[in-house]
């Protein structure tokens, strides 16, 4: 599973910024709720306040005089809906709206008594408070024989209110506590991607400093400019282009002392099979030596191809020094050699280019060994009386286009003949089935792009060889 080092450090920045957040909202709401309750129980114990006051004694019955007035001041929020009732102790209502549902259990002598209850399906904040009668009747003089209206009487009040606008203020408390924290998060978070990206700034240099390389380039990634974090996995490249280096070196050296002691021995067995051949007058030894020679022949170039694709590879590739090529220079001298076969072949062999030389950056000896292969294979698997035609032009970039009137290649068979001993042996003709996978890696050693086409009106192939951009000028 593919990860990113940016997502994970963001995702541990924001989970625990989310998780303060979260905490910090739970907090806050409930400081707001206690908050609320505090403010609201308070004016409901105002509100209590106010009715006692108007507690009044008349012809011997306990009146609360709450005119029109009075009650809109108690009613003040108009969010909520306000009640109050007069309770005598044994639960006998005497004033008030009768909407609430009378608790005996929430009475307490020593102080009043806070409680939330249900009405019609809401819930309502409620005060129980007793309070004696008696010391609000000084309006009225008690007859000296009434003992009853001299007893002072304790009577239990009830007010209550709806909580609409206890929420609401709860509501305001948690979004401005917990507006700026999102917005926070989110800055933060903004932040936090732009800074891990400059962060990260080191890497991406490095990674294109190490892709602008070209393949040639084996030499030692500073550090000086790393940072501390990356210097390790600097360290860790170095080493490796350096043991890549030295493998490469080592295997080029083979290379080169394989190609010796292997053409020296088969030179001179061809030699002496064709001296054995010239010497010898017996038909039936002269028919094996024959055979003998044809066996050398082919051993000797199939050694020569297997060397030629050995060094072609990448890594032996790269360690050729790259120069200014005449490429028009190589395409004519290839075509002026094969010549010879063509003639041999029975099949018309011509050349097309423009008046001006093309230059390009490359190994001439791969060069030449890359249009040698190409235009060898058009001529040997052409038919008698075909005909090969070698072009190079040159327009944004140098093309190099072989084109044949033979039996083509079908079109699944194109990509496979670029493999290594993968070959199409038509009207006897033989091959070792390494050229055309020596042409695909010598051109991708010079960034060239191969690619196998229809030749005219559909009839026959057509090789094409794209050189990169920048190639071509004198």
């Amino acid at each position: 599973m593919t990860s990113s080092i940016r997502k994970q450090l963001l995702l541990w920045l924001l989970i625990p910024l989310s998780t303060i957040a979260a905490s910090s909202t739970f907090i806050a709401y409930n400081a707001a709720i206690l908050l609320a309750r505090e403010i609201y129980d308070k004016g409901l114990l105002n509100s209590a306040d106010s009715v006692i006051a108007r507690v009044r004694h008349k012809g011997g019955k306990v009146l609360v005089d709450l005119p029109p007035a009075a009650q809109s001041i108690l009613k003040h929020n108009y969010q909520d809906t306000f009640f109050y009732q007069i309770y005598t102790l044994d639960g006998k209502r005497i004033a008030g709206d009768g909407t609430l549902p009378f608790d005996p259990g929430a009475v307490d002598f020593n102080k009043p008594v806070f409680s939330t209850r249900m009405l019609n399906g809401k819930e309502v904040r409620v005060l129980t408070i007793l309070f004696p009668v008696a010391s609000h009747f000084a309006d009225e003089t008690p007859d000296d024989d009434d003992e009853d209206n001299q007893k002072p009487e304790t009577l239990i009040l009830e007010v209550a209110e709806t909580r609409n606008a206890r929420r609401e203020i709860v509501t305001h408390i948690v979004i401005s506590v917990l507006l700026p924290q999102l917005i926070l998060i989110i800055c933060g978070g903004i932040a936090v991607w732009f800074g891990i990206k400059q962060g990260l700034y080191p890497l991406q240099q490095l990674s294109r400093a190490l892709s602008s390389r070209s393949p040639t380039d084996l030499s030692p990634v500073s550090e000086s400019t790393a940072p501390i974090e990356v210097r390790p996995l600097v360290g860790a490249i170095n080493d490796l282009l350096k043991m890549l280096n030295e493998e490469i070196e080592r295997e080029r050296r083979f290379v080169a002392n394989a190609a010796h002691q292997l053409r020296t021995p088969l030179a001179g067995l061809k030699t002496y099979a064709d001296l054995a051949v010239k010497m010898n007058e017996d038909s039936s030894v002269k028919s094996v030596l024959a055979q003998l020679h044809t066996g050398i022949n082919r051993m000797s170039n199939l050694i020569i191809r297997l060397l030629t694709l050995a060094r072609s590879e990448p890594g032996v590739a790269m360690q050729a020094a790259k120069q200014s090529t005449d490429l028009s220079a190589i395409v004519s001298g290839v075509t002026e050699d094969l010549v010879p076969l063509s003639i041999e072949r029975k099949v018309d062999l011509g050349f097309e280019s423009p008046h001006e030389s093309i230059f390009i950056e490359g190994d001439p000896v791969g060069l030449r060994e890359m249009v040698t292969n190409i235009v060898e294979n058009a001529v040997i698997y052409s038919h008698e009386g075909g005909k090969v035609t070698v072009r190079l032009s040159k327009m944004r970039t140098p093309i190099l286009s072989v084109e044949d009137n033979g039996p083509g290649i079908p079109k699944h068979e194109r990509d496979l003949v670029f493999e290594r001993f993968y070959r199409i042996l038509r009207d006897g003709a033989s091959g070792s089935g390494l050229g055309l996978s020596i042409v695909k890696e010598i051109a991708k050693s010079h960034g060239a792009k191969v690619e196998i086409k229809d030749g005219t009106d559909g009839v026959g192939t057509c090789f094409s060889v794209t050189f990169p951009e920048g190639n071509g000028k004198q």
